[in-house]
């Protein structure tokens, strides 16, 4: 399960790694069933909504925009990263409505997290129209790996109904994670080693500083301990990132056409710290475009919800950025 840093008044889906120290991933979670709430807001001379039930989106400079200018914004470009928080409807409300316009005029593949590399077959067969989406789901074993509502993902992956749209399954096996977490990746065993990304990036100071901050929410930094978990905490979410990066990377360099859509949480996509960069690095031609969906608690007060948006803009952590309320449940 994901963990967002408390010290934010916006949440963005913040990664991270699914181990039991700081999150276990139990079971169903469902899409909550309560009423929409609309709030009506002005930011100096922006007016604006924000929903529980749609998105707002903003440009970096605090534009507002629509889907369809968002379709139009990343025309051309090579990837587009659509972050989520996973639980929140609104934001796979957005992706499949991105999906579905990119796929009316061109050829788009659908980068998932929630998928393991290892079953990419399955994607392949119910793209193909050989196996149907409950047969789909249940090969997946979706409950019991990924623990979402399969309610919230249907839109995205019907999408690949349509014969324009092909599903790309990039994510690493959890429990390789969790062991790097554990022990390290050099104490890890040799087939385990086999299964890491094939180079890592360890440069980015301030993304390590960030993860740091996440891991001290958790533990104590004057635990003794501390620097050792940091360490392999750093090295487990370089391993998630690497992974699903170099799966983009090696989907786009074995030739396809039209445009890739990474469906991922918005923690591996803000700053394009995590993925994009990788994927940069591996194909230095390569163009992107990030969205990055996060919420603001929805019982905040006008005031406190404006100046959350506001802090945001001041430090723009994607092209565009994606708002929505969260609602208590």
């Amino acid at each position: 399960m994901p963990i967002a840093p408390s010290s934010s008044s916006i949440q963005t889906t913040a990664l991270l790694v699914p181990i039991a120290l700081l999150a276990a991933c139990g079971g169903r979670q469902s899409v909550p069933d309560v009423p929409p709430v609309v709030r009506e807001l002005v930011l100096d001379d922006l007016e604006f909504e924000l929903r529980s039930d749609s998105v707002t989106l903003m440009t970096s400079e605090g534009t507002l925009l629509d889907t369809t200018q968002l379709v139009a914004e990343v025309a051309g470009i090579d990837v587009v990263y659509l972050g989520e928080e996973h639980d929140q409807q609104s934001h796979h409300d957005l992706q499949s409505e991105v999906i579905n316009q990119l796929a009316a005029s061109g050829n788009v593949t659908v980068a998932l997290e929630m998928v393991i590399r290892s079953r990419q077959p399955i994607l392949d067969l119910y793209s193909a129209g050989r196996i149907n989406e409950r047969r789909m789901w249940n090969a997946l074993h979706w409950e019991n790996t990924w623990g979402m509502d399969r309610a919230l993902y249907r839109g995205v992956f019907t999408s690949a109904e349509e014969p324009t749209v092909r599903l790309l399954a990039i994510n690493i096996d959890r429990g390789l994670t969790q062991r790097v977490f554990q022990r390290g990746i050099e104490e890890l065993g040799a087939f385990d080693r086999q299964q890491l990304p094939r180079d890592y990036d360890f440069s980015n100071e301030a993304y390590a500083a960030y993860l740091e901050s996440v891991l001290a929410e958790h533990m104590a930094p004057d635990d003794p301990d501390f620097a050792g978990w940091a360490e392999r905490f750093i090295e487990a979410q370089l391993t998630w990132d690497e992974y699903m990066a170099e799966s983009i990377a090696h989907d786009i360099d074995a030739g396809g056409d039209g445009i890739w859509v990474a469906v991922v949480g918005s923690g591996h996509v803000q700053h394009r710290w995590g993925i994009p960069s990788r994927v940069v690095r591996r194909l230095e031609d390569v163009t992107d475009f990030t969205v990055v969906c996060s919420t603001v608690e929805a019982e905040f007060t006008d005031e406190e919800l404006v100046a959350a948006v506001r802090d945001r803009l001041a430090d723009p952590d994607g092209d565009v950025l994606c708002f929505s309320l969260r609602v208590a449940q």
